[in-house]
């Protein structure tokens, strides 16, 4: 069962911290945040809030530890106070009544701002002191989750868990800091004992709905009633939605502000990479509505990335790089054929996609490796594990056509990456080469490249977190104990496809293990959707609608991750049945 809020009592060590039900009902949430809007217009109509007091005093429920109303205009914040108050109801319209007066922010709420006005009501529920020592302990806090608040020299400050999302302050370190410039403290004042320091729990309610921030508890256990589907068609809809008049998508994109970040150049494997999804969805999502905007839209693209590509003398095209100076890079050129491979874009444009395919296959080397740039013979390191891979999806994809030079050259492949893998293992490698060798598997009933899937997998599966006590780790893939992010998403993609080989195969033993691992994998990446992030923080939310973020307090969307959970919901749309109907996998 999911959870609305967390309360504690005292410091407790970590693998003690309990989460508890917040304190009020459904029923009581919903009358707080129709107490706190009818405040506001109340407001504009004449009356004080000390005329507000009865109805404050109607809503019966005890004073909280803090109330903050929080005021935001074209994604603008125009307030943002707590208030005192004999109970609830009363700190809620005092509170109200500060944030439409404060000044800082460009002064006063006014009149004709009130009509596109979101308001969120901010209620702390529990707080816990930080010890001196626990104040330097690696993730002390849940960012995201955790509020902070700073008491020393009689002077105080609080942060409510949203500012780790909508500011710059990312760390632990960067909140206590600037906590103590807010409260006029020396900067470093939050490592002495006469500083009180605490971390607090809060809930918000917010629009028409009400949740915890970024979302609630989710059960492991419990079925996953995920709409394949709406996911696909929505973040399809974003690449589109946000695609320039060149055809190319925007790269980075900050939700909070609203605002494109700008790059010098354009990454144009990834943007092969967008290309390659949105064809995939027009080709393989039969349970989705693909319109007439997707289609021109893809089109495009396509025609976007030709542009930037050249054509040899011995017939080859292969995609140019910003600057010419550079050697050409196999992914971006791979991805493209990939994209131009088959349906739609393969009817349009298939004597481009016979020059592309051309120059993957000539960039093989005698002994099954792939060069990982065109015209030089050494690969390079930080290259040869995304690369190889797809250069390795075009030629299982044509092999999956019936070309069967295509498939030998996949066969001179895999003794070669076999052992590259098995000398270094490398987790970029395994989320595009589980997908290859699974495909040739299927293909061709060998089972040794089954076992190289499995084995692949089996160790990728070693890296996702299973418990932790940020109940929004688990399900995600930790390198090193950091936390988990969009890198997530392609891990899952390949689990998903060990788990469709394995149904296949019949493998019951993997076909159990790798459902429940997907299934909690689902439930963290679904946490990266900014549908996720509440909208009163995004600065557009229609325009968001679909994104994907890089990180759960980096709201950012980058083009790829969208791209790459597009494929990764589109193959699990495919394995479905085994997830939401557990007792068919036993």
């Amino acid at each position: 069962m999911g959870h609305d809020g967390w309360t504690s009592t005292g410091e407790l060590p970590r693998e003690m911290e309990q989460i508890e039900i917040t304190p009020y009902s459904i029923t009581e949430q919903a009358e707080v945040l129709d107490l706190a809007r009818h405040a506001l217009i109340s407001l504009f109509e004449g009356k004080t809030p000390s005329q507000l007091q009865d109805d404050a005093d109607l809503l019966g429920i005890p004073s909280a530890e803090k109330v903050n109303i929080t005021l935001r205009h074209a994604s603008r914040i125009r307030g943002s106070m707590s208030a005192p108050g004999a109970n609830l109801g009363r700190q809620v319209v005092q509170a109200v009544y500060r944030s439409a007066m404060d000044r800082r922010f460009g002064g006063p709420l006014t009149r004709w701002e009130l009509l596109g006005t979101s308001l969120e009501v901010w209620i702390q529920i529990g707080s816990s002191e930080l010890s001196l020592d626990a104040r330097f302990e690696k993730d002390i806090l849940l960012l995201g989750i955790d509020g902070l608040e700073i008491e020393g020299n009689g002077k105080s400050a609080y942060y409510k868990p949203s500012v780790a999302v909508t500011s710059n302050k990312k760390s632990a370190v960067a909140l206590f800091e600037g906590l103590c410039k807010k409260a006029g403290l020396e900067k470093d004042a939050w490592h002495r004992s006469d500083v009180s320091v605490r971390k607090t729990q809060w809930l918000c309610l917010h629009s028409v709905s009400n949740t915890h921030f970024l979302g609630q508890e989710l059960d492991a256990e419990a079925e996953v009633p995920v709409p394949f589907s709406d996911w696909i068609a929505e973040s399809a809809s974003y690449l589109v939605r946000n695609q320039d008049a060149s055809g190319g998508t925007a790269y980075l994109y900050d939700p909070i502000a609203d605002l494109f970040v700008p790059k010098k150049k354009t990454n144009l494997v990834r943007a092969a990479g967008c290309l390659f999804a949105l064809s995939q969805v027009l080709q393989k999502s039969r349970s989705i509505a693909v319109g007439g905007t997707l289609k021109a839209c893809t089109v495009q693209m396509a025609r976007g990335l030709l542009s930037r590509t050249l054509l040899t003398d011995d017939g080859r095209r292969v995609v140019q790089e910003e600057k010419l100076v550079a050697l050409p890079k196999v992914g971006a050129t791979a991805l493209l054929a990939a994209a131009l491979s088959g349906g739609l874009l393969r009817e349009e444009f298939d004597r481009e996609y016979q020059q592309l395919y051309r120059s993957i296959v000539l960039a093989q080397k005698p002994d099954g490796r792939f060069m990982t740039r065109f015209g030089v013979i050494e690969e390079r390191d930080r290259e040869i594990d995304f690369y190889s891979g797809q250069a390795l999806l075009v030629l299982a994809l044509e092999a999956e056509r019936g070309n069967t030079q295509a498939l030998e050259m996949c066969r001179l492949a895999f003794q070669p990456y076999a052992l590259h893998f098995r000398t270094a293992p490398a987790s970029a490698f395994v989320g595009w080469h589980v997908d290859v060798w699974s495909q040739i598997a299927l293909l061709t009933g060998d089972n040794a490249y089954a076992e190289f899937a499995f084995e692949q997998t089996d160790w990728l599966l070693q890296m996702q977190v299973k418990s932790h006590r940020d109940f929004r780790w688990v399900g995600g893939f930790s390198q090193s104990g950091a936390a988990p992010k969009f890198s997530s998403i392609v891990f899952l993609e390949a689990t998903v496809r060990a788990l469709m080989l394995a149904v296949r195969t019949g493998d019951s033993d993997r076909t159990r293990k790798y459902a429940d691992c997907v299934r909690s994998g689902l439930q963290f990446c679904r946490l990266l959707r900014l549908e996720e992030t509440p909208p009163t923080l995004l600065g557009n939310p229609m325009r968001c609608k679909g994104g994907v973020a890089l990180g759960l307090v980096d709201r950012r969307v980058r083009c790829d991750v969208v791209q790459h959970f597009i494929t990764m919901c589109l193959v699990t749309e495919e394995i479905k049945d085994y997830l939401l109907q557990p007792a068919a996998v036993a």
